[in-house]
């Protein structure tokens, strides 16, 4: 069987053009190779209704909705579904079933999907009953710099280029960043005041998107406030460098996957103030920052005011005899589940540092989490004598 980066780059030849499918016999000969591949199923269905198959198409939407599921690809699970939407108009109970799976899965690989999964079954329907799902061809102008920003855009597949203009005003290379899977892009924040599009944005391959105009988003925020805290948390996480940002948003998990305990400090934004003090847990740490989940008795925090405060991690042995102090900013937060009790997830952003020395820190604190870990042992080992 293919393996998942054969597979992936099997896609990618689909999607740049530089590997066609003429038939559907095509497409199940490369299925026998790769059955559990929900990219091949995907486009399988948009070649059956492309030739007006729509019970084929349906059916073979649905099939990739299950498998992108399983893979944690909710983003594009759900652009599957839309397309079988758009074939057979949905019902509540196919609302529903979506907003339960969406919640009841572990964990999310990027912020979009958690941002949905978050979202409340009424919030969810209205936001996806305002989508539409866009395709463009490579080398297409999705958006001109100057015009006005009218939409937010979320790719579902697909590369894009993002080009800044120079000192000089025309765009050129040397100020591009690409946009793949899952990455947004537009008027995250929609107003009644009209903003001009800074960046020439261009498809690289064939591109699907998932849009909502700004007239539609306004009216969503309208009408759930709520969906304005999500699109904030959407534009804290395009803040972040990818090193700082966790791989999986994780929704449940436990004290024993948690094994370093932490005491963080949240200052307040006026000196002299007493900073709020909570415990917190987490697993290990990367070069930018750290995730941790706050300890869920201190579940009442005002979280929403606390984003961007400066904060201060102190890390030490259960006798306090070694410990470390850590300086960052709390960057964002996700709702979650610790044992079964709600709580927070929170990023923090470690300050600058020199590179030599951030790496020091990250190994000490780690070895630290080992000693503390070794010390319970032989404490319940103890115990248990």
């Amino acid at each position: 069987m293919a393996t998942e980066n054969s597979t992936n780059n099997f896609f990618e030849q689909l999607i740049s053009g530089t590997k066609k499918f003429s038939n559907g016999e095509e497409f199940r000969v490369a299925l026998k190779s790769n059955p559990r591949d929900p990219w091949l199923y995907r486009l399988l269905a948009d070649f059956h209704k492309h030739n007006k198959s729509f019970i084929e198409a349906d059916k073979t939407y649905r099939k990739a909705y299950q498998l992108f599921m399983e893979k944690g690809k909710s983003l594009q699970g759900i652009a599957a579904l839309l397309r079988s939407w758009s074939i057979i108009r949905p019902t509540a109970h196919d609302f529903r079933t979506l907003h339960s799976q969406l919640r009841h899965k572990d964990s999310h690989s990027s912020a979009i999907a958690e941002c949905l999964a978050k979202m409340s079954y009424r919030e969810l329907t209205a936001v996806l009953q305002k989508s539409v799902l866009v395709k463009y061809p490579a080398h297409h102008v999705v958006r001109k710099a100057g015009e006005i920003d009218d939409a937010l855009f979320v790719v579902v597949y697909g590369k894009l280029i993002s080009t800044a203009p120079d000192d000089n005003g025309p765009q050129d290379g040397n100020n591009s960043s690409t946009l793949m899977e899952n990455d947004f892009f537009g008027d995250r924040f929609p107003s009644a005041t009209e903003k001009s599009i800074s960046n020439l944005v261009k498809t690289s391959t064939e591109v699907e998107l998932l849009k909502i105009s700004k007239p539609d988003l306004l009216t969503l925020c309208g009408e759930h406030p709520d969906l304005q805290i999500g699109l904030k948390g959407l534009q804290e996480d395009l803040s972040l460098d990818d090193e700082e940002k966790p791989a999986k948003f994780f929704r449940k998990t436990s004290r024993r996957k948690l094994i370093t305990t932490m005491l963080l400090e949240i200052f307040d934004r006026e000196p002299g103030k007493f900073p709020v003090v909570v415990k917190c847990f987490t697993s290990d740490m990367s070069l930018g920052g750290v995730c941790v989940v706050v300890d869920p008795r201190y579940r009442d925090l005002p979280i929403a005011d606390l984003v961007n405060r400066n904060s201060r991690l102190n890390i030490s042995l259960p006798d306090e005899s070694i410990s470390l102090t850590i300086l960052g900013r709390l960057a964002w937060y996700k709702e979650t589940d610790l044992d079964g009790e709600d709580t927070y997830a929170i990023g923090i952003q470690f300050n600058e540092m020199p590179p030599r020395l951030r790496g020091l820190m990250i190994v000490f604190a780690n070895a630290m989490g080992s000693m503390s870990r070794e010390i319970e042992a032989g404490k319940e080992a103890k115990l248990r004598k």
